[in-house]
């Protein structure tokens, strides 16, 4: 095999992979479906956080005990990113468990589980 057909392949090779690393990522992010309103399981008190977006970025809103906090979000890996407006990046660990619950564990969040709320409002058109 001559130095050309050697360099190809390896380049085919890591083209492969690296389609089949951006296939396996937009599948995981299309199950996990994190844009929505998450409600904190057990909890004392009220902790609410909605996610607005595309399926790796977005605004976030999180509510908590009567404050309310707004800012930008973003997957990197299963780091969830949080940047407050005004404010620094925190990072969160992020686990799907599956059943429409996700796992957070970072900065004043420590081993958080989320539901995810299911809206049972439909959109109707209105009549002209």
């Amino acid at each position: 095999m001559t130095l050309l057909a050697g360099a190809a392949a390896v380049v085919l090779l890591a083209a492969l992979l690296i389609r089949g690393a951006r296939a396996n990522r937009r599948s995981w992010l299309t199950a996990l479906s994190l844009p929505g309103t998450w409600v904190l399981r057990n909890a004392e008190s009220l902790s609410v956080l909605s996610f607005g977006g595309d399926l790796d970025s977005g605004r976030y809103t999180w509510r908590e005990d009567g404050s309310e906090e707004e800012g930008e979000w973003r997957l990197h890996g299963r780091t969830l990113k949080l940047t407050p407006d005004g404010g620094e990046v925190l990072d969160y660990e992020l686990r799907a468990f599956g059943d429409d619950s996700i796992g957070i564990d970072g900065p004043g969040h420590q081993r958080c589980v989320y539901l995810r709320r299911r809206d049972n409002v439909v959109t109707l058109r209105q009549r002209s």
